[in-house]
């Protein structure tokens, strides 16, 4: 036996097996959850607020084709206040409505 044989190490350490599955389970559970934690504050930070008009028109819509009666909003625009009425077919009607608004969909003209 000649000394650089007794530096060799054995090819399969007992000590040490499955060393490198558990770092890689652990590196994929680690970006597992940097995933799932920047798709939780993307989620939240796209929700539109409350009262923007475009979601409440959107909630009086939904309204109105649950209840199967037509439902009426208010909104408040620049010379004052827009009634917008949802009808259960999904039609939306408004009188002098500040910003423009397709009629069958409730949303932004295109």
């Amino acid at each position: 036996m000649t000394f650089y044989d007794s530096l060799q190490r054995p090819a399969i350490d007992p000590d040490r097996v499955g060393a490198t599955l558990i770092r890689l389970l652990i590196a994929l559970a680690g970006v597992a959850l940097t995933s799932s934690a920047t798709r939780v504050l993307r989620a939240a930070a796209s929700v539109p607020p409350p009262y923007d008009a475009w979601v409440r028109i959107g909630n009086a819509r939904r309204a109105a084709s649950v209840s199967g009666r037509r439902v009426s909003i208010t909104i408040p625009v620049e010379q004052g206040v827009a009634i917008i009425i949802a009808s259960p077919d999904g039609r939306v009607m408004g009188d002098s409505m500040g910003q423009r608004l397709e009629h069958l969909t409730g949303g932004r003209p295109r």
